[in-house]
Formats: C-alpha cells, sequence, structure tokens
C-alpha cells in the first residue's frame, strides 16, 4: 500500500508556490523549512503524484491531508520517466522538466563563465529577488495573472541580473 501512487491536479502546488518564504518546491520534492517534506513526481505536465505512504507519514498534519485529497484525481496518471529511474532503479538522473532543466542550466553556465572569464555572467539576486527564481515554472493553469508573474520573473532573474558592468568593460573581438 505504501507505493500505491495518488494523482493530484498541480494546482495543489500552489499554495506553495504562492509562500516561497516558507515552502519550496524542488525537483521531487517539497519542503517547509525543515519542519517536514514530501517527495512528489512534479515532472508531468498538469498532474503531480505522490505515494500513499508518504503522504500518511510525511504531510503534517490532518488539515494537510484534507488539501491534498480536495486536488485529487481520478486519471491513469504514471510516474515520470524519472521517478520511475529513481525510485525502482536507483539510478541518478536528471530532471528531464523544462523548468528543472532551465534551473540546473542557469547555476551551470553562469559557474562556466566565470570559470572561464573570471567574472559571471549573472550577479547574485538579491535577497528579495531569489524567490523569481525559485518559483520558476511551467505554469499550472492558462491564467494571464500567472503567465504575467512568471515572465517578470524571468526579466528579474535573466535581464536584470546581467553583469553589465563587466560586460561593457570587456572586449571579446578587436575590430
Amino acid at each position: 500500500m505504501h507505493f500505491h501512487i495518488n494523482i493530484y491536479n498541480a494546482a495543489v502546488l500552489n499554495k506553495y508556490y504562492s509562500k516561497p518564504e516558507v515552502y519550496s518546491i524542488e525537483d521531487g520534492i517539497i519542503r517547509c523549512g525543515s519542519l517536514w517534506s514530501l517527495y512528489i513526481d512534479n515532472h508531468n505536465v498538469g498532474y503531480v503524484s505522490a505515494y500513499l505512504g508518504d503522504l500518511g507519514r510525511d504531510l503534517p498534519s490532518e488539515q494537510e491531508q484534507h488539501y491534498w485529497r480536495g486536488f485529487n484525481k481520478i486519471i491513469d496518471g504514471k510516474l515520470s520517466e524519472t521517478k520511475y529511474k529513481r525510485d525502482f532503479l536507483a539510478q541518478t538522473t536528471d530532471s528531464e522538466s523544462p523548468d528543472f532543466i532551465f534551473k540546473n542550466l542557469y547555476t551551470k553556465v553562469n559557474t562556466s563563465f566565470k570559470n572561464k572569464f573570471g567574472w559571471p555572467i549573472f550577479l547574485p539576486l538579491d535577497e528579495q529577488d531569489v524567490y523569481n527564481f525559485e518559483s520558476l515554472r511551467i505554469p499550472i493553469n492558462n491564467s494571464i495573472a500567472e503567465m504575467d508573474m512568471l515572465v517578470l520573473s524571468l526579466v528579474k532573474v535573466l535581464l536584470d541580473s546581467l553583469n553589465e558592468k563587466k560586460h561593457n568593460e570587456t572586449t571579446y573581438w578587436n575590430i
């Protein structure tokens, strides 16, 4: 019974995305600081899944379990390839979800650029703007408000954090 897969509408994550100061949603896990964490499969489009045993063991209260129950979907969802490889084949594997791929590449490109040229292409985000990076995701619904919020986050992460001073000081080629 522990490995029975429960499927939920991806909107179940809105509660956690809307409070980045309390919760973090990462590749395969939701965290509430150091209080609790729940392993999930958030690599599918339109739904997330979790094992029934994990829900019962890891969610901190009956109220939290009822919250999840409200988003339960009766569909033939399946584990993502990433989750399957991690849980049943004991393979370390990177996420195949575009949002997690983007976050990993953003960090790797910045580190590689700094190692090669001596300065990062993106400046560290201000404390108030870190949530823009952490909340980047595939849109959960088709609302204009959500799309606006995600585009604004991309602007903060990609444009506003560009290391313009160093870029303007650097000559890449002689003309």
